[in-house]
């Protein structure tokens, strides 16, 4: 195409992807299929390679868990977790804290965006019964939803994506449920502690509390959510644990990710822990289009023989970086090697015997007594 061959273009399709993806000078579900559509048109992949994974069970996943974390909300079941927080944390440092490991977690069994939206809407109740400033608790909850979507492999889409990458090489590779989970959740009490300690004097400092208009949340941190039966909120909680206890026994209990997380999201529905309506506007949208548009991306670098180019750039890259060990012939005697150092240094000082018997460590007289040797 255009006489530019396949390889070229796919990579430099993204690039621009990447420089829109940062500037957002359109839309992110609309980059992503940009970079889709425009990957076809290059004939690094077909039709169906193009659109398959909006029928993959990552985007069921994304989707049944988005439903579960929207009936953790509705049934009361997160302003719960908002109680508790309130009567362990007095101080805003300490809340910030707790927030974000809190979000932290949760953000590692529900979807990134789902969680953010329900925490969000539980601190702005919060703060206003409390007179905690929303203005240095928001950016708190979204560093540990970042964070925690690294603690299980549904945690996050980029996750999920590098789960699906390194099965479908063929290699025998995959990731376990927790894989990343010591590394996620050591970065979550770092961000916590950070965010408590230097980070706090950073974030906005804005004493009014006053709800905006266009925010109706109540005053016992409910964010207006009618008041459930008890039962349903247990079940809410009970739904979540069960789902990701068969997630992590997937193999043993032969039970496939989605498939869990499909039967979690419909006991949610159909025992009305959230409404049809409810749990439909609750799927992200925008981050499915984002992640099934972005996943043939993979293949398009494999098919065009870009991946293969960056390889062999990479390996050339490291080639030209000289091994010290290899740089010496080993097959002499050690008074040979010395030789070789000593001269080696010298070039590099320029001859300056004072300067080299510094580098080696030596006196200048062990030096010119090594030279004469």
């Amino acid at each position: 195409m255009l006489g530019i061959d396949q390889s070229v273009l796919v990579l430099i399709i993204i690039a621009v992807a990447l420089v829109l993806f940062v500037t957002e000078l359109i839309p992110l579900p609309a980059t992503a299929m940009l970079v889709c559509v425009a990957c076809y048109f290059t004939g690094a992949i077909d039709a169906k390679e193009a659109f398959k994974s909006f029928g993959s069970t990552n985007v069921m996943i994304i989707a049944a868990m988005a439903i579960i974390g929207e009936a953790m909300f509705r049934t009361g079941a997160a302003a719960q977790i908002g109680v508790v927080l309130k009567k362990i944390a007095r101080t805003e440092r300490s809340f910030i804290f707790a927030i974000t490991i809190v979000s932290g977690v949760l953000s590692g069994f529900l979807s990134n965006t789902g969680c953010a939206a329900l925490l969000i809407a539980l601190v702005l109740g919060i703060c206003t019964s409390t007179g905690f400033r929303r203005s240095k608790l928001m950016y708190p909850i979204i560093l540990g939803c970042c964070f925690g979507g690294g603690i299980t492999t549904v945690g996050s889409n980029s996750t999920l994506f590098l789960k699906q990458s390194l099965e479908d090489m063929n290699i025998g590779q995959t990731m376990s449920f927790f894989e990343l989970a010591p590394l996620s959740l050591l970065l979550i009490v770092i961000s916590a502690v950070y965010m408590a300690t230097i980070g706090y004097k950073l974030l906005p400092d804005q004493p009014r509390n006053e709800l905006d208009e266009n925010y109706a949340g109540s005053k016992d941190g409910n964010d207006g959510v009618a008041s459930a039966p008890r039962w349903k909120k247990y079940l809410s909680y009970l739904v979540l644990i069960l789902t990701v206890v068969f997630m992590y026994f997937e193999e043993k209990i032969g039970v496939n990710l989605a498939v869990t997380a499909v039967i979690g999201a419909w006991i949610a529905v159909v025992f009305k822990l959230v409404t049809v309506k409810e749990a439909t506007r609750s799927i992200p949208i925008s981050g499915i289009m984002i992640y099934a548009c972005m996943v043939p991306v993979s293949t398009a670098l494999e098919n065009s023989g870009a991946a293969q180019m960056i390889g062999d750039m990479s390996l050339k890259f490291l080639s030209g970086i000289q091994n010290p060990v290899q740089s010496f012939n080993l097959n002499r005697t050690l008074d040979e090697i010395n030789q070789d150092i000593i001269h080696a240094v010298l070039e590099e000082t320029g001859g300056n015997q004072s300067a080299a018997a510094k580098r080696l460590g030596i006196s200048r007289t062990t030096l010119w007594r090594l030279l004469k040797s």
